[in-house]
């Protein structure tokens, strides 16, 4: 294998080739000064074999057998997985042989020309390595992108309508969706029921504006299963004008969960200590004044009012306990049968509800589902008569609990649910406030509207969002 020889500098990128065949010196001193092209060469293709390491950026071959045969000597350069660009060199080389070449990804000059064909040669060495360059530079780019911890998108920005041109791998992951089937569309797919409208206009406005954004916003996989996605925007400018918008997504669901759990923590510790200061003092204050004056008179009907205010007050303790414990996130939930759970708190209750036997298949805590059931079937003995009609079924979304009583009128539909409020004369008011701190703790939301017959009828949907154990 003779030395190197260097030709001009160039830009200072020099281009390190192996030349393989006869007449090595003779070629690599032709080629015109300002290729910044260095040359090794070697006269056979075993040399060439050996001589080939990861600095080499082409490799330039005669055809010359049995010293050099261009052929064998390139389909052993890809056995080896050596990928440098190869291109064959030489005069008057048989089609066949070109062929082969080049269908095994190689290039071909012809070199008849001696002036002209070393100063092609030269060009077309550097276009060739540039052009790998570049190609390799962009799998690395694409590499890092595909093996990045977040969902990246790239969104096209001349067309209307922001359509996809590309998703990585953990894009792919993260949603369920594959690139065929997303490629060409809106990332607003993604979107569903419970996607927040506020927060789509914000989106929306800052596309519209090029501006970058940040949001946390419900999403939905390709099976239906919500998630948080935290979706980072930004707009990349050619020469001032938006081209393309980056997209990048991560699932923060867990991180949503917790802050919800949180955040449910903090107010039970608020509805505590109002209850402590309120709602408890009162009736503590009636039986202080009561027992006093029974005291001074031994009256009966005064320590009657004791009794009947710290019954009270063990109903508010009761109440709110229960909604402490009913509250804590469901940790082990189980596979649970609604129908025998519903006619287990009916039993309990003394009240047979009419069970439609294909509710739906949940996960959860038998435990707190069947106190579900149980505070809504009294409620409906409190409020429609002692022997009520009660159904529990099955609608889209999740399942019901209706009655045939006389309902709960529009403007108290969201009040029943808070804390202490009730229209019993020696209600407590928590019975339907632990109900919808149970079905949030399951990540269930429940909603009353008008049963058929005109009672009450709380529904519960139980896909409406991701589970917060809240």
């Amino acid at each position: 294998m003779n030395d190197s020889h260097s030709h001009g500098e160039g830009d200072g990128a020099t281009i390190e080739v192996l030349y393989v065949g006869p007449l090595a010196d003779e070629l690599a001193a032709g080629l015109p000064s300002e290729e910044a092209v260095s040359f090794r060469t070697a006269s056979r293709s075993e040399d060439g074999i050996d001589a080939i390491g990861p600095e080499i950026d082409c490799v330039v071959a005669g055809h010359d057998p049995p010293a050099v045969d261009a052929r064998r000597f390139l389909d052993q350069l890809r056995a080896d997985d050596r990928e440098q660009p190869f291109i064959l060199y030489g005069p008057r080389v048989r089609a066949g042989v070109v062929e082969e070449i080049l269908a095994s990804g190689g290039d071909y000059l012809c070199s008849d020309s001696d002036t002209t064909a070393r100063s092609v040669l030269g060009v077309r060495i550097r276009t060739t390595v540039e052009s790998e360059r570049t190609r390799t530079d962009l799998e690395r780019k694409s590499r890092a992108m595909n093996q990045a911890p977040v969902g990246i998108t790239i969104g096209d920005a001349t067309v209307d309508d922001e359509p996809l041109v590309y998703v990585n791998d953990q894009f792919e992951r993260l949603t369920g969706y594959d690139r065929s089937a997303v490629l060409g569309r809106n990332c607003r797919f993604l979107q569903g029921a419970g996607t927040d409208e506020e927060t789509v206009d914000r989106l929306r406005a800052a596309i519209e504006n090029q501006e970058p954004v940040s949001v946390e916003l419900l999403n939905y996989r390709a099976d239906g299963t919500p998630f948080w996605n935290q979706l980072d925007i930004a707009p990349v400018r050619d020469d001032g004008e938006v081209t393309h918008y980056f997209g990048f997504q991560k699932d923060v669901t867990e991180r949503k969960s917790l802050e919800e759990a949180l955040q449910q923590q903090t107010e039970l510790q608020d509805r505590f200590a109002s209850v402590v200061s309120h709602d408890l003092r009162n009736p503590l204050t009636i039986a202080e004044g009561h027992l006093e004056i029974a005291r001074e008179n031994r009256d009966d009907e005064d320590l009657s009012a004791v009794a009947d205010a710290l019954d009270r007050m063990d109903g508010i303790i009761d109440g709110v306990l229960k909604i402490a414990r009913q509250g804590v996130a469901i940790e082990d939930p189980e596979r649970l049968d609604l129908a025998a759970i519903a006619r287990e708190a009916g039993a309990s209750v003394g009240i047979q509800p009419e069970i439609d036997e294909e509710l739906p298949s949940v996960e959860g805590d038998p435990e707190r589902v069947r106190t579900l059931f149980e505070n809504l079937l009294r409620n409906s003995k409190d409020h429609a008569g002692e022997t009520p009609t009660v159904r529990v079924g099955l609608y889209d979304g999740g399942f019901y609990v209706e009655d045939d009583g006389l309902g709960i009128p529009q403007d108290d539909r969201e009040s029943v649910f808070e804390w202490g409020v009730t229209t019993a004369d020696d209600g407590t008011g928590y019975g339907l406030a632990v109900v919808r701190t149970i079905a949030r703790a399951h990540g269930w939301e429940v909603s009353v509207t008008d049963g058929r017959t005109g009672g009450a009828r709380f529904e519960f949907a139980v896909d409406a969002r991701p589970s917060v154990g809240s």
